[in-house]
């Protein structure tokens, strides 16, 4: 009589049952596969791909808006780059509408509701600012989605290659390229010269910034300097393409 064996087959060994791979945390069930997007926190992945971006470049305007030690430009009373609002609802500082109403079209892609204020500020020598205000209800949610957006977006893009990167995210490492390049030539503090050529407050900025433009193929020449790092687009690169890329005429005719 031939016995049935399950387990292992070779002679004189018992079959022994193999434990099936259940999950045990709460709710338990069996662990089913799913897409994990490595170094990505789950209320990003959770995201779609315009949202990601979206959310990353809110978070990269602010940092490109943070004063430099050298010349504080926006307002001597704001610290430094932050992704949330202060007990007032001031979210961030402008000094061009235009960029405080993207700012604004942006929070509302992630259900965050806003709105701009404008009002005159400094004393002798007046100039205009457009605050972004938002409920303070929404401060410890915005704050959760744009620093986690600014980690995954950071790691994309500064910590791994295009080759060990599946399709689809390296789609999304271009989507967010542009998205951090889109923010910087509207709120970042820009220098005179021949070509196009920005001010930064801190260097993980300036990182993102130039693995960016690597990314699409654009050379650019990062320099520190006393309190403020500096970042030029080489004018012998497809800096045009960058523009193009970026989107919207107004954007290009303004950084150039």
């Amino acid at each position: 009589m031939t016995a049935a064996i399950t387990g292992d087959r070779r002679p004189g060994r018992t079959p022994v049952a193999r434990p099936s791979r259940v999950d045990t945390r709460p709710g338990g069930g069996r662990r089913t596969a799913r897409p994990v997007t490595a170094g990505v926190p789950p209320t990003v992945s959770a995201l779609c791909a315009a949202d990601r971006a979206a959310a990353f470049e809110a978070v990269m305007m602010m940092r490109c808006t943070a004063p430099i030690a050298a010349k504080r430009r926006v307002t001597s009373t704001q610290p430094g780059h932050r992704s949330a609002p202060d007990a007032s609802g001031v979210l961030n500082e402008f000094n061009r509408p235009a960029a405080a109403y993207r700012l604004v079209r942006l929070l509302a892609a992630l259900d965050i509701d806003a709105r701009v204020e404008a009002r005159f500020d400094g004393g002798r020598h007046r100039y205009e600012v457009y605050r972004v205000i938002v409920s303070p209800g929404d401060g410890a949610t915005l704050r959760s989605l744009l620093d986690e957006a600014w980690r995954s977006g950071y790691l994309l893009l500064c910590r791994t290659s295009d080759r060990s990167l599946p399709r689809w995210q390296q789609r999304d490492r271009r989507a967010l390229a542009l998205a951090a390049w889109r923010a910087a030539m509207m709120a970042a503090g820009r220098r005179r010269s021949a070509t196009l050529t920005l001010r930064l407050a801190d260097p993980d900025s300036m990182s993102v910034l130039v693995n960016g433009a690597r990314t699409m193929g654009v050379h650019t020449r990062a320099q520190t300097r006393s309190g403020y790092q500096l970042l030029s687009v080489s004018p012998d690169s497809r800096f045009e393409q960058l523009f193009a890329a970026v989107g919207g005429t107004d954007i290009v005719e303004d950084a150039v």
